[in-house]
């Protein structure tokens, strides 16, 4: 394939996990279908580009790739060119521009990582229900297919809620599991919570999906018989990571409903194949039990449960610790739990800036030395944390008039991070006062 082979066609390009590089396809192939003109795929890698994802032959046919598919080589050479579907709106776009455009030869990108693309003048309703059967446009390798007939066939008159558990990356990868992720990763005890109502029901049948295997044997363990996983259902077969995957997806969207994190692409486009509908599980409990499952949490927390896979997963629940330990008027527990983690070993970025901030509400302001102190003490693996805790000592030493510390601790936030919010801030607040 050439680059001039894209000409006047439609191109789904998502450098990312399975669910966004699926709905880009899948929006690719509907607009395609509906102004008869072809669609390609750049299926693209980087460094951190998960496994699954890195090979499309996990997944697709040979001919199919050969056909359809081009790498980093033709994206980097058409990818300036091409018009973001997301940007054709109203005021500028119509359906006879848009034709044309792709008459004279424009290329369009399908990038949208979540949800359906609908042009302007395209009716919603009726795009979001033609969207899953442009699956069929997908050529697929035999084993997959094979598992796709099967996952049709074994779903057939069942009536499934499914639990999407995201965690991978998020708590693993030295890069991710630095950076909050609250509208992906959801504390397990949410999900406690919603099976111990979902069980009431004794017709019910839960499907259970996670990048973690362990997650999904705990929540079996409440119910063995109607709590299952991927392979309980489907049998253990082995298949590439990719192909995994996929099909995990596949079978996700064939529950009528989902649960899991309200960000996921994963979760996101399962629903947008299958028509499922899609809830974050915390907003689907009662006040009460969403309280009962973050006290669970609270405890296990300050217990050291070994229900925590990792100083990754913990940190993941602080923001939720946080959160609801401040409802209660309880800052200073949160506080307590985050310091004893962060003094035996916590070292996640965002940490440091969640004790400075505690610290300050509990009125221990001079305890952001110490955070400090923590800081410098440990390898860092972005500079966030830095930045934050020479900002927080920077307040401090302004507050005990030791100006000549809170200049170099001002310059220091600087380097590391000059464009902060809060390095801006404490400036003006050093400035004021005449540093």
């Amino acid at each position: 394939m050439k680059a001039s082979d894209t000409k006047g066609s439609i191109v789904a390009h998502r450098n990312d996990g399975m669910g966004a590089r699926v709905i880009a396809m899948l929006n690719a192939v509907r607009v395609a279908q509906d102004y008869r003109v072809p669609y390609f795929v750049g299926w693209t890698t980087h460094g951190r580009t998960r496994e699954e994802v890195r090979d499309p032959s996990f997944i697709f046919h040979p001919d199919y790739i050969a056909n359809q598919f081009f790498d980093v080589e033709i994206m980097s050479e058409i990818y300036d060119d091409l018009i973001d579907l997301s940007t054709v709106n109203s005021h500028s776009w119509d359906e006879a521009k848009f034709r044309k455009a792709l008459s004279k030869g424009k290329s369009f990108l399908s990038g949208a990582a979540m949800g359906v693309t609908v042009l302007p003048w395209e009716d919603e309703a009726d795009v979001a229900a033609r969207l899953p059967g442009c699956i069929d446009a997908f050529t697929f390798s035999a084993p997959v297919q094979e598992m796709v007939t099967k996952i049709v066939e074994v779903f057939a008159g069942k009536t499934l809620t499914a639990y999407h558990i995201r965690r991978g990356d998020i708590i693993l990868d030295p890069i991710a599991s630095n950076k909050l992720w609250p509208n992906k990763f959801i504390p397990r005890e949410f999900y406690e919570q919603h099976l111990d109502v979902t069980l009431r029901d004794p017709n019910a049948q839960v499907l259970c999906f996670s990048d973690t295997p362990v997650e999904v044997a705990r929540l079996k363990e409440k119910a063995p018989d109607r709590v299952q996983g991927f392979k309980d259902l489907l049998g253990d077969r082995e298949f590439t990571t990719g192909a995994r995957d996929f099909l995990e997806l596949y079978a996700m969207s064939r529950c009528q409903q989902i649960y899991g994190p309200p960000s996921s692409a994963f979760s996101q486009t399962a629903m947008a194949i299958g028509g499922s509908s899609l809830d974050a599980v915390q907003d689907a409990l009662s006040e009460d039990d969403q309280s009962a499952a973050m006290d669970r949490m609270t405890d296990r927390l300050e217990d050291r449960s070994d229900l925590f896979l990792n100083m990754g997963d913990v940190g993941q629940c602080l923001h939720f610790l946080i959160e609801h330990q401040a409802a209660k008027g309880n800052s200073n527990r949160a506080k307590r739990i985050i310091r004893t983690y962060m003094e035996d070993g916590l070292d996640k970025s965002f940490a440091y800036q969640l004790l400075c901030e505690l610290s300050v509400s509990a009125g221990e302001l001079d305890y952001c030395e110490k955070v400090r102190d923590l800081a410098y003490a440990r390898p860092v693996y972005v500079d966030d944390s830095m930045a934050w805790v020479n900002c927080y000592s920077a307040i401090n030493q302004l507050v005990e008039g030791n100006w000549t510390t809170a200049h170099q601790r001002i310059q220091t936030a600087a380097w590391f991070r000059p464009l902060e919010p809060l390095t801006h801030g404490v400036q003006n607040l050093a400035l004021t006062a005449g540093v």
